[in-house]
């Protein structure tokens, strides 16, 4: 019988028009990692097709190649085919009408009429033979690409890469290892010599921005040697740290940087430092013309400077929504944004989430109710 490494790579040589797909909130490594599988397989003579909803993020990772060929679409999943037999008779020209309840198709043969007996109709193939799902831990979270094709995934075979232990285990072949500190690493782990003779510089710097960005540059608590090996083949083999870190962390515009030093001065901390939080005022943003997007930068970046926080939330003033208070809330392993915030009907995934807290004017006792929300979550949680 075939370990789960062999499936995967025996899976992949059968297909020939493979879907690559990872959330729709843009987490970097899934993002990076999808980038790699599309090179790989295009490498491997198929044709591959990279797909995400559309996002802010996409300027950040446009460095990565792959990128560049994104669809935040799918063609329909199953075409129709309208077959004439070609001997019988010429077509002068198609036309079609749409009146809104029926869409017709008129046929004009050059000749001879046409036999409407002889027109045969059937469904096509679907696009894609095969989706690889990178980073998800179920389906709702590739948003509208899982939700507008819902029948395409329900009928290809899925293959689900993943190192997050709330993963659903949704796919055909689940490829997820709890152990490892990147999907990065499993993917490399799967893969025989004869890929991994096909990575170039340009794979190799695909992959290692994968375990860039998933262990926030080297600075989380899940590295491994294994993590450190493979960073360090990586780089031997091409892959351009200077050029990820560059794009990752060193290309905040001015006005993020601003938005950041107002964010810091207000930031405060909880239950041990197991809640951080900072309040925006509407005239912030204006002052240092950033938007509500910036604050997603800056999430990232508090994470990665205090470890110890299990949630890190940022109220705000809405600049484009007539200053209504939201929330932007990070929890860590073992957190549920999305509980963390139910009684708000939040959107997002478990890892990162947003919310409307009030339309009011009533900003204080909002903010004060919002909190004492969460430290009594997270009290309970961390049996504080």
């Amino acid at each position: 019988m075939l370990n789960i490494d062999e499936q995967f790579l025996n899976r992949l040589k059968k297909s020939q028009t493979p879907l690559i797909v990872f959330p729709a909130d843009w987490p970097g490594e899934a993002v990076a990692v999808s980038a790699t599988l599309f090179q790989l397989l295009e490498k491997l003579g198929k044709q591959p097709t990279l797909a995400a909803p559309p996002s802010w993020r996409q300027k950040t990772w446009n460095f990565l190649p792959s990128l560049k060929k994104i669809k935040h679409q799918l063609e329909s999943s199953q075409p129709l085919i309208i077959s004439l037999p070609a001997k019988e008779a010429e077509v002068a020209r198609i036309k079609y009408n749409y009146d809104g309840e029926q869409l017709k198709f008129f046929i004009f043969p050059k000749e001879r009429p046409l036999d409407a007996k002889s027109v045969k109709t059937e469904n096509g193939l679907p696009p894609h033979d095969l989706i690889i799902v990178v980073g998800a831990v179920d389906l709702d979270v590739l948003g509208n690409i899982y939700t507008d094709n819902i029948e395409l995934f329900y009928k290809t075979d899925i293959i689900n890469l993943d190192c997050q232990a709330e993963n659903e285990e949704f796919g055909q072949i689940n490829l997820v290892d709890l152990s490892a500190a990147t999907i990065s690493e499993i993917l490399y782990s799967a893969l025989s010599e004869n890929e991994r003779r096909l990575i170039n510089n340009e794979i190799a710097t695909s992959l290692l921005a994968g375990i860039i960005s998933g262990t926030k540059s080297f600075k989380n608590n899940h590295l491994t040697p294994k993590t450190l090996e493979l960073a360090s083949l990586l780089i031997a083999a091409g892959g351009e740290r200077e050029k990820i870190v560059n794009q990752l962390y060193r290309s905040r515009n001015f006005s993020t940087l601003k938005l950041w030093g107002k964010v810091l001065a207000g930031l405060k901390s909880e239950l041990n430092s197991a809640l951080i939080w900072s309040y925006i005022h509407q005239e912030d943003f204006k002052n240092t013309g950033a938007n509500a997007e910036n604050l997603i930068d800056i999430i990232d970046e508090l994470i990665t400077n205090i470890p110890e926080a299990r949630v890190i939330t940022l109220i705000f003033e809405d600049p484009e929504k007539n200053g209504q208070l939201k929330t932007i809330l990070s929890a860590s392993k073992n957190m549920d944004a999305l509980k963390l915030l139910k009684e708000y009907k939040p959107q997002g995934n478990f890892r990162l989430a947003q919310a409307l807290l009030s339309k009011t004017d009533k900003i204080p006792l909002e903010i004060e109710k919002y909190l004492d929300s969460l430290k009594q979550q997270l009290s309970t949680w961390l049996n504080i």
